[in-house]
């Protein structure tokens, strides 16, 4: 049996160390490129994906405490719909798009690692291989004994942004143009908002995850909402926070003469300018850090869905094994094995353009399934429901619905290097 000893605080750790990864160390300069290169609106454009995703969230959190138990989306989608979707959702994680994820920010950082030693002889795969052994063995500890770690390590992560925040807020000296384009009619507005919040919405993946801990975290409303509220609350906060400073750093024509040239890394130019070689450096470690505790928050969290799936008879039975630490660890051993594969089978980019749209559209099932089972089972009891129902999940649906559409007709990363 797992344990519920999670507490908010513990569960707030996990939500941002999974959403503050990579993505915002490079998607500011997409988000820039199609928000008319104009700072007012890349800013309103990050805080709109953020409002976005609270709200999405908050339709999650109705089902999370309706159905307290491990597994998350595909225990949504079990009671929704039906077993063999559910089944599809979680076999398709453990094949590609949980394990992918895995393998993806493995790669990531090793890559990271090569650029701060080019002379290393070790291979890439290797090296994503030795972070995901060494996570996995880590993962496979008591749950408290993790969230202690990924607590470490968000504080690492936060400390780390409000350094570049206060750095620039402080010493930059930039004047930021905080006007909208002449140009712009209301309707052209609210269009390249839109679609600057999607390309922003990249950077705040992983939330929902954290609903795959349901028989380790409370069953009360109470925390669950508010570590929602703070974990994406506060991610958002950041996230705006860090662009506004990097525009106090770094001159607009500056920023826009290195996204001509493909240098997405604002925050290092930005760094580079305040401290040379050495904020460089030191943001580099920030990122490796950043996607560490992202990377150890999936470890743990993932193998939850396939231990639920075998208790329901889905996966092999052996999956539901807890070691005498209250872990599934054949479970966790298992998601090692199919990431490792993948490591060595597909390249990074493969991997992300795998993983995104999938989530996507699971997400916009678990909000259908949400108005689904208001109908299905309306005696259940719902600790917490959803506020303004049913117009937050028919919006929640409509926005997800228009991403999903943008990003399978132009991946927003792509469009720029065409």
């Amino acid at each position: 049996m797992l344990k519920r000893s999670l507490s908010m605080i513990h569960l707030v750790s996990f939500i941002m160390s999974m959403m503050i990864g990579s993505g915002v160390f490079y998607l500011g300069a997409y988000v820039l490129f199609v928000s008319e290169a104009s700072p007012l609106l890349s800013l309103l454009a990050w805080a709109g994906a953020g409002v976005f995703s609270l709200v999405l969230a908050l339709n999650f959190v109705e089902l999370g405490l309706m159905f307290p138990k491990s597994g998350g989306t595909y225990t949504f989608l079990k009671e929704a719909y039906s077993q063999r979707l559910a089944s599809i959702f979680g076999y398709t994680g453990f094949l590609l798009s949980g394990s992918g994820s895995i393998a993806a920010l493995a790669l990531a950082f090793a890559n990271l690692v090569r650029q701060f030693n080019p002379s290393l002889t070790t291979s890439t795969p290797l090296l994503a291989s030795i972070l995901i052994i060494t996570l996995t063995g880590l993962a496979m500890k008591e749950i408290s004994s993790n969230a202690l770690v990924s607590l470490f390590i968000t504080g690492a992560k936060v400390l780390g942004l409000i350094v570049i925040i206060v750095s620039g807020l402080l010493l930059g000296s930039q004047s930021i143009e905080m006007s909208l384009p002449s140009s712009l009619s209301f309707s052209s507005f609210m269009s390249v908002l839109a679609f600057g919040s999607i390309v922003s919405l990249w950077a705040y993946e992983g939330w929902a995850n954290v609903f795959s801990l349901g028989d380790e975290m409370p069953t009360q409303p109470k925390p669950v909402i508010w570590s929602i509220l703070l974990g994406i609350g506060g991610v958002t906060l950041l996230y705006v926070l860090f662009h506004l400073a990097i525009y106090r750093i770094v001159a607009l024509s500056t920023l826009l003469e290195n996204l001509g040239n493909g240098n997405l890394y604002f925050a290092t130019i930005a760094m580079q300018a305040l401290y040379g070689d050495a904020g460089a450096w030191l943001l580099n470690i920030l990122m490796a850090v950043s996607i560490i505790g992202t990377l150890h928050a999936l470890i743990v969290i993932f193998p939850r869905v396939y231990y639920a799936m075998a208790q329901d008879g889905q996966f092999l039975k052996s999956a539901s094994e807890v070691n005498q630490e209250a872990s599934p660890y054949k479970a966790t051993l298992m998601s090692m094995v199919m990431s490792l594969v993948l490591v060595f089978t597909f390249t990074l980019i493969e991997l992300t353009s795998f993983v995104v749209l999938q989530g996507l559209i699971y997400s916009a099932l678990v909000i259908i399934g949400l108005l689904i089972l208001r109908k299905k089972q309306p005696l259940t009891p719902r600790p917490y429901k959803v506020l303004l129902y049913p117009l937050t999940p028919l919006l929640s649906l409509a926005f997800l619905g228009y991403f999903i559409y943008n990003t399978y007709q132009n991946d927003p990363r792509s469009s720029l290097l065409d």
